[in-house]
């Protein structure tokens, strides 16, 4: 029988391994930074508003398909600080004159802890309803800069791949995952 034997290197390094292994980056954190910091790289009033945001709910990727019944789905995480202190869900669902795929990215700061208050004590948080959500487009985006900003929320979609036509009513609802 041939024995091994154990260097301290070899020691070090199978250390080394194992605690580099138990603190591993979560890829799904580094997806919604990713994004977060592509947003903030293509819209100024993003970074802008991400500085005085008390935390960020980015999801990465949102997938929205359908044939006259859609349904839209996607992760997202909660950041502050750039740490993901919880994990969301976005569905949607609709009826209407749908065709088509898409995929987007889509980022909500919440600006005051009413608002982060209210996506974490909702049983589903529905953007638009409740507190003050603004959805920004390039026309928003123009009036934004340089005045103060006085939304609860303001959600920006971003990073949009894909042809998807539709018209029709849609519900949707983001909710935190136990993971």
């Amino acid at each position: 029988m041939r024995y091994v034997k154990a260097s301290p290197v070899r020691a070090l390094g199978l250390l080394t391994l194992c605690f580099d292994s138990a603190h591993a980056e979560d890829p799904f954190e580094n997806d919604c930074n990713t994004a977060l910091r592509m947003l903030y790289g293509r819209e100024p009033l993003c970074k802008m508003i991400g500085e005085k945001a008390k935390a960020v709910l980015v999801f990465p990727k949102i997938v929205k398909a359908g044939f006259i019944f859609g349904r839209q789905f996607g992760e997202g995480g909660l950041l502050a600080n750039g740490k993901r202190i919880a994990r969301y869900n976005s569905a949607a669902v609709s009826i209407g004159l749908h065709a088509g795929v898409r995929l987007f990215g889509c980022a909500l700061f919440f600006m005051n802890d009413n608002a982060l208050q209210s996506l974490n004590k909702s049983d589903g948080w529905e953007m638009g309803a409740g507190a003050g959500t603004v959805v920004v487009n390039k026309d928003i985006a123009k009036s934004l800069t340089g005045t103060p900003l006085k939304g609860d929320a303001y959600a920006f979609i971003f990073d949009r791949k894909g042809l998807r036509t539709g018209v029709g009513i849609q519900r949707s609802r983001i909710t935190r995952l136990e993971k």
